[in-house]
């Protein structure tokens, strides 16, 4: 009996060693602090182009607020979306449209197979949060995913009985797309049509994102290439490029966004007099903007710019409480909050906003282990008792083998 609990003192000093390694490791790359706080109470916290890049996950997933003690704190993510303001209504023919347990799922044709990379749903008026998974098919029997992380917002208008609901996604030109609504088991939205905007005009809040340089090749191929750098991988939702000459143009334009594996094509659009904008979403470090000349003279740019779409986390705070937001965490999973659910009753454009600090990087595990005084005694204490079992029963073993 004595035996086995000498056996088992060296497995709990390492079990000992890895939880004090776990306590000093720091998950999260980047921390930003919040404050002060006056009182408690909801408050609405604006996401800054530089805590933004921060973040590993271009959803943003990987984005938590914690107090000094690291206890989480439940937040509400908030986009100010594109709204539609004008254009020709094209409507795509509805295949089918059925509730499911706790979803609705809408088929909807894409006839032409022309690459699309939104899609507008006509809604009967309501006030209801969702989210949906969109998925395409060109056979309707093999179904690949687009985008896992639509969020429906709250959308009702005052001026009629329906609105439009706007879902931007990658370019995709597949013959059929399938949207899934989670109901929540709630009942289902009222969907009254599917179909995009010819001559679409947007209105939405953007924040500029600055841009360390950008450079322009006209290439013997007929195409122009421009490159835009930014220092940080930038969440880009809107380009403009403004041309000074030529006065009168109509060109191709496709817009790639360049990756770990690559450049991924992100949307194509067509410039002319007055249409220099193009709205997409994609987090990276270098923009390619691709111009198909043809037969004509290169365009000549004005100026670039590039925008982040305004994003705000609504979040509860304790008066005179430190907060941080922490960033940059690949392993973690997007979280999953009760107070998504109450999103509709917490209206953020009427919450006071709370200042946010410089991002800053945290930290590697093995700079912060010797900082601590007290861990680093019971560190040498665990080793000295772990090595003094080890060379008590190694003596013993010894006395037992040479008897034998």
């Amino acid at each position: 009996m004595g035996r086995m609990s000498l056996c088992k003192l060296p497995v709990f000093g390492c079990l000992l060693l890895a939880g004090l390694s776990g306590q000093a490791q720091v998950t999260f790359a980047y921390k930003t602090p919040l404050g002060p706080v006056p009182e408690s109470r909801f408050y609405s916290i604006s996401l800054p182009p530089q805590l933004v890049a921060s973040c590993k996950a271009a959803d943003l997933s990987d984005l938590r607020i914690a107090d000094s003690a690291g206890t989480p704190v439940p937040y509400i993510l908030q986009t100010d979306l594109p709204a539609i303001t004008s254009g020709s209504f094209t409507s795509y023919r509805i295949l089918s449209l059925a509730k499911r347990d706790s979803s609705t799922e809408l088929v909807i044709s894409n006839e032409s197979g022309v690459a699309i990379s939104s899609l507008l749903l006509v809604i009967k008026n309501a006030s209801a949060y969702r989210t949906a998974v969109l998925s395409g098919s060109d056979d309707q029997k093999n179904w690949f995913v687009i985008d896992e992380h639509i969020e429906l917002e709250q959308n009702g208008t005052q001026s009629g009985d329906r609105f439009v609901q706007a879902i931007l996604f990658p370019l995709s030109n597949y013959r059929f797309f399938k949207l899934i609504i989670d109901d929540r088991g709630l009942l289902p939205l009222n969907i009254l049509q599917a179909g995009m905007y010819k001559n679409l005009a947007y209105a939405g809040k953007y924040t500029p994102v600055p841009i360390r340089t950008f450079r322009q090749t006209d290439s013997t191929d007929r195409n122009s290439y421009v490159h835009i750098l930014f220092d940080n991988p930038y969440k880009i939702d809107k380009l403009t490029v403004p041309v000074k000459r030529p006065a009168l143009y109509k060109r191709s334009v496709e817009v790639y966004a360049k990756g770990p594996s690559g450049y991924t094509l992100v949307k194509e659009e067509t410039f002319s007099p007055g249409n220099h904008t193009v709205l997409f979403s994609a987090k990276t470090r270098e923009l390619l903007v691709k111009i198909f000349n043809a037969d004509n003279p290169p365009l000549v740019p004005d100026s670039i710019a590039a925008y982040q779409a305004n994003q705000q986390l609504v979040a509860q705070l304790e008066k005179d409480k430190k907060y941080f937001i922490l960033t940059g965490n690949e392993q973690v999973g997007k979280p999953d909050f009760d107070l998504a659910f109450f999103r509709d009753s917490i209206q953020s454009a009427k919450l006071q906003e709370i200042r946010v600090g410089r991002v800053q990087k945290i930290p590697d595990p093995a700079a912060v282990i010797p900082a601590t005084g007290n861990s680093k005694w019971i560190l040498w204490i665990i080793i000295g008792t772990v090595l003094l079992t080890l060379l008590i029963l190694t003596f013993r073993m010894s006395k037992e083998v040479s008897k034998k």
